[in-house]
Formats: structure tokens, sequence, C-alpha cells
């Protein structure tokens, strides 16, 4: 034998998921990993909401889409008057 000691068991004949001696090291990995899961996420929600403002149409750009969709006159076409 090596001199390590045996694994804690939690049944018998099935070792423990982590040594006793690692638990605080296992649990500190797992803070760290839900606080930049939360950093992300915060982060993810800022970006997508200054995103969502800066496309936001202004009232100038609906205008120039508005009058770009009305038909143009055909070229040669004489201006329609009130009546005939």
């Amino acid at each position: 034998m090596t001199g390590a000691p045996p694994l804690r068991t939690a049944r018998v004949g099935v070792p423990a998921a982590v040594p006793h001696g690692r638990q605080p090291l296992a649990l500190a990995v797992l803070m760290v990993v839900l606080f930049l899961t939360f950093l992300d996420n915060t982060v993810v929600s800022v970006a997508l909401g200054s995103g969502r403002a800066t496309c936001t149409p202004t009232a100038e750009a609906s205008a120039n889409r508005n009058a770009a969709s009305e038909p143009r006159p055909r070229r040669g076409a004489r201006p329609v008057t009130g009546t005939p």
C-alpha cells in the first residue's frame, strides 16, 4: 500500500463523490461557476437592452420608410388632375 487514507464511503462499498479533504475546494469551484453565470446573464441583459434602444426607429426613419413604400409615377406619365 502507498499509505494513502481510504476514501470515505457513503454506502458500503460505494466511494464518496469527493474525498473529504476536497469538499471546500469543490464548493468554491461551484460558487465561482455560479457567479460567472450570473455575471454573464447580467452582461447579456444589459447588452440586449442597449441594442434594442439603438435599433428603435426614429420618426424621421419612419417617414423615410413610408415615403419609400409609396408607388412612384411612371416615366412620361402625366400628373392626375382633380376632374377630367
